[in-house]
């Protein structure tokens, strides 16, 4: 009979055993932490077509006071105050600026192709969905809708308000533009949809943008065709120089000076009314704006900012006594974060229109705001 030396194979077994036991540690161990990477990575989607996707946004509620005048559901209602309008305190309580988007990457052969689909509640003025973004990007060229390449993003100041920085072009439009990266160096050229209702063609927009380690500055320029009903084309121009730096720890500062002929429509708290872009004569009508912030964060819950912006109108042939001679609006505000995803805001604005014939109309607004990122 066959014997079977089984205290020898169990010896044998239990040394391969015990040699396997460092790599089946390594082994967990690499998976672990792996599945924490992977936890760490925000939460997102992938779609048949391999965009990875990511929503994010907010959910805002505020409620104002305005001790003048009510100007609406933000500060640019101050464009339309004249010597008819109601004097009077108002108070008003809306969510219209939350905001909801999606953004969309994957990798290709050529790049990463990646998009944006972004709206928010400020439309047909208060509660209708208003696009903001809708645009696809690859390798330098873009298509679609997002802020036009004359607005200077970077210095576009957190305000509560949601009408932002009087002075500052900020406006959104469709567009095909391509970008050039040189480093710290990029140069975009767009064709943009004109959003003026004179428009004779699209406008052509150019910029360059250089990046320093605290901050950066850029130039942009835009060429525009106006059509006066009764005088023919005329063309319009505008020019911006925008910079922002922190020259400290938790400070900001953002500042830019835009000036152009027949470019009203280009700035915010605008009034065809009041701004017109064309004179009597058909011709351009001279205007600025510049504007100044300044943000500091106290703590990582704690942040003050301040904020200063003028929409400056050249006399002009045909301007109506009552017309729009300058816009201006001063920001103050603080933000409070008690958790990560939460910001309680307070914002004082001083908001005036001053009309050629001199008279002022001028309004203090209170706004608190509670904002639920997500």
């Amino acid at each position: 009979m066959k014997k079977t030396h089984i205290g020898g194979l169990g010896l044998a077994a239990l040394a391969a055993g015990l040699a396997a036991l460092p790599a089946a540690a390594q082994t967990l161990e690499d998976r672990v932490a792996a599945l924490e990477a992977r936890q760490a990575q925000p939460a997102g989607l992938t779609t048949p077509t391999g965009f990875t996707l990511n929503f994010y946004g907010y959910v805002k509620g505020d409620l104002i006071y305005d001790n003048s005048h009510d100007l609406g559901i933000h500060s640019g209602g101050i464009a339309g105050i004249t010597a008819a309008s109601t004097e009077d305190s108002a108070s008003r309580a809306h969510a219209y600026q939350s905001r909801i988007g999606i953004r969309g990457a994957q990798s290709t052969d050529m790049g990463e192709l990646k998009f944006n689909l972004e709206g928010d509640f400020l439309g047909g003025g208060g509660g209708t969905f208003r696009l903001r973004h809708a645009f696809g990007e690859l390798n330098g060229l873009l298509a679609g809708q997002t802020w036009s390449l004359f607005t200077p993003v970077g210095e576009l100041p957190a305000f509560i308000d949601a009408n932002g920085q009087t002075g500052a072009p900020a406006y959104r439009v469709g567009q095909v533009r391509y970008t050039a990266e040189f480093g710290d160096t990029s140069a975009a050229l767009s064709l943009e949809e004109d959003n003026s209702a004179l428009k004779d063609r699209v406008a052509i927009a150019a910029a360059v943008t250089q990046k320093f380690a605290q901050g950066s500055v850029k130039l942009a320029a835009i060429s525009r065709s106006l059509e006066h009903p009764v005088n023919g084309v005329e063309s319009s121009w505008g020019a911006t120089i925008s910079a922002n730096a922190k020259l400290w720890e938790g400070g900001l500062i953002q500042a830019s000076y835009t000036q152009g002929d027949g470019i009203s429509s280009l700035l915010p708290a605008w009034s065809a009314t009041y701004a017109p872009e064309l004179d009597a004569n058909g011709q351009a009508i001279g205007a600025k704006g510049y504007g100044i912030a300044l943000s500091h964060a106290i703590t990582p819950q704690f942040e003050i900012g301040a904020g200063y912006g003028v929409n400056d109108y050249d006399d002009h042939a045909g301007a109506a006594a009552d017309g729009t001679d300058k816009l201006s609006a001063v920001h103050l505000n603080v933000k409070y974060k008690p958790v990560k995803p939460v910001t309680l805001g307070l914002e004082y604005i001083r908001a005036e229109r001053r009309q050629f014939d001199g008279a002022r109309f001028d309004n203090d607004r209170i706004q608190f705001a509670a904002q639920y990122s997500f």
